[in-house]
C-alpha cells in the first residue's frame, strides 16, 4: 500500500510541476504576443504621425512660397525705383572713385618717373590726391542724400506695406502649422493610450488565466489530498 500510495503521490507532483510549467509556457508566450503587438501597432502609430508632419510642412512650404516671392517682387521693384531715381548720382560717384584709384595707383609711378627735385611737383600731386578725394567723398554724401530721399517716397511706404503683408502671411501659415501639429500630436497621444491600453489588457488577461490555472491546481491537488485521506480512513476502518 505504500509503495502504490508512493507511485500515485510522485504522479500527482509530476502532473503538477508538467502544469505549472506549460501554464508558465503560456504566460510567457501571451505576454509576448502583446509586446510583439504593441511593438507593431506603436511602429504603425509613429510612422503615421511622421508622414502627417511631413505632409503639414509640406502645406506651409506651398503657403509660404508665393508670399516670399510676392515679397521679392516688390522689394526688386522698390529697388530698381530707388536706383533710377539716383542713377545719374551713383553714376557720377563712380567715375568719381574710379579717378581717384586711378590717381592712387598711378602715384607711386609718377613719382619714381618724374625727377623729385622738379618745382612744384610734390605740391601738385598733393593737390590733385586732395581735390580727387574730396570730389568722391562729395558724390558720396550726394548718393547717401539721395536713397535717403527715395526711401521716404512712395517708394518706400509700398515696401513697408509689402514686407507687413508678408509678415502677417507667414506668420498665419506658421499658426496654421502648429495648430496641425499639436492635432497630430494629440491624435497619436489618444492612438498610444488605446494601444497601451490594449496592452494591458492584454497582460492582465494572460495573468489572470496563469492565476485560473494555479487556482485550479491548488483545487486539484486540495481534492487529491481529500481523497487520499478518504482512502487511508476506509483503509483503516477495514483494517479495524
Amino acid at each position: 500500500m505504500k509503495q502504490t500510495q508512493a507511485t500515485l503521490l510522485d504522479r500527482a507532483l509530476q502532473a503538477q510541476i508538467t502544469s505549472v510549467q506549460a501554464a508558465k509556457r503560456r504566460l510567457a508566450d501571451a505576454l509576448q504576443l502583446a509586446e510583439d503587438k504593441h511593438y507593431a501597432e506603436m511602429r504603425a502609430s509613429e510612422q503615421k504621425r511622421h508622414a502627417q508632419m511631413v505632409a503639414a510642412e509640406l502645406v506651409y512650404d506651398e503657403t509660404v512660397k508665393p508670399i516670399n516671392k510676392a515679397w521679392e517682387r516688390a522689394f526688386a521693384a522698390a529697388l530698381k525705383a530707388s536706383f533710377r531715381s539716383t542713377a545719374a548720382l551713383d553714376q557720377a560717384n563712380r567715375a568719381a572713385l574710379n579717378d581717384k584709384t586711378s590717381f592712387e595707383e598711378a602715384l607711386p609711378f609718377i613719382r619714381s618717373e618724374i625727377p623729385a627735385d622738379m618745382p612744384g611737383l610734390q605740391e601738385k600731386l598733393t593737390s590733385m590726391q586732395q581735390e580727387l578725394g574730396a570730389r568722391h567723398k562729395a558724390t558720396s554724401a550726394a548718393v547717401s542724400a539721395a536713397h535717403r530721399e527715395s526711401s521716404n517716397k512712395g517708394e518706400n511706404k509700398t515696401l513697408a506695406a509689402a514686407k507687413k503683408k508678408k509678415e502677417r502671411g507667414v506668420a498665419a501659415a506658421k499658426r496654421k502649422l502648429e495648430r496641425a501639429k499639436r492635432t497630430i500630436n494629440d491624435r497619436f497621444a489618444r492612438r498610444k493610450a488605446k494601444i497601451d491600453a490594449r496592452l494591458d489588457q492584454a497582460k492582465a488577461a494572460a495573468q489572470s488565466q496563469f492565476d485560473q490555472s494555479s487556482e485550479a491546481r491548488k483545487q486539484a491537488w486540495a481534492a487529491y489530498l481529500e481523497a487520499t485521506r478518504h482512502a487511508e480512513e476506509s483503509l483503516l476502518s477495514a483494517l479495524n
